[in-house]
Order: C-alpha cells, then structure tokens, then sequence
C-alpha cells in the first residue's frame, strides 16, 4: 500500500464534528447542531447558507480564537498511533474532508500529515472555497497521480 486517504469527521475523530466543536466554543453548538442534522437533507445552495453563516461566526470571532478550540477535538482512540505507523512503514497519509481548512490543517499538522482537501475559509475576505464529495474524488486523482501510483 502507498497511499492511504482518511476523511476527518466519524473517522480520525468521533463524538462531536469539527464544526461543532468549533460552535460550542463559540456558543453557537444548538445551531450548529440543527444545521448538520438539515444538512444530509438539504441542497448544494442549503449547505453554502449554512457553511457562510458558519464563517460569519468564525469571522466575528476572529482566527485565533476559532483555532484555540481545535485542542478541544474528540480523537478516535488509536488515530495518531495509526497514522503514525502508517507513516513509518511508508504509507503517504493524506486527508479529504468538506470541513473547514483551518480545522483540517491543524489536524494533518498534528498527525504529520501533508497532503489534505478541505473547505477553504478566507479569515481576511470571508470569501469561502467549498468542498463537495468530487472535491474528495479529484484530491485522491491527484494523489494517485504524483505520487506516480497504479492500480498494481
């Protein structure tokens, strides 16, 4: 194996999202709630409402307090012992989520991980970048790709 692709929410981490954790920090975790429960029933334009009053939130807030609530994430038990033996046996570890890119920066910067798609915020503009699930397709294309992997 010379590739392994993990997604962030449900899988290196269990309990709350990245989102949530970010919004009780934030005294917004109702919501935030309410908004991740619509969202697996809602439309592409629901989610972008959603995600840009999520990066209000963040913007009011201010980056540096929005990422001091990243110390606060609920691991998944074994999740950096994994990934790291992962790594020492030469796997190149990467990371697809549609969560923010602050968040999964942070996660791939405490995993030793380098590769990673996300959601982009701009904490200057608000201007958003979204991920969708064919933004996770064409990260793992472009992995596969420079990484020079073949289906052998």
């Amino acid at each position: 194996m010379k590739l392994a692709v993990f997604d962030v929410d449900g899988t290196l981490l269990r309990g709350d999202t990245t989102a949530q954790v970010i919004a009780r920090h934030l005294g917004a975790y109702d919501r935030m709630r309410e908004m991740e429960r619509a969202s697996a029933w809602t439309s592409r334009e629901e989610v972008i409402a959603y995600r840009e009053e999520m990066a209000g939130w963040y913007m009011e807030a201010g980056r540096d307090t929005v990422l001091s609530a990243l110390t606060e994430l609920p691991w998944a038990p074994g999740a950096h012992e994994g990934i790291e033996r992962l790594r020492k046996a030469g796997v190149e570890v990467a990371l697809a989520s549609i969560t923010w890119s602050f968040a999964v920066d942070h996660i791939a910067r405490q995993l030793g991980v380098t590769r990673w798609a996300a959601t982009g915020l701009d904490f200057e503009t608000g201007a958003i970048d979204h991920a969708w699930g064919a933004t996770k397709k064409a990260f793992l294309q472009t992995c596969v790709k420079e990484l020079a992997i073949t289906r052998e």
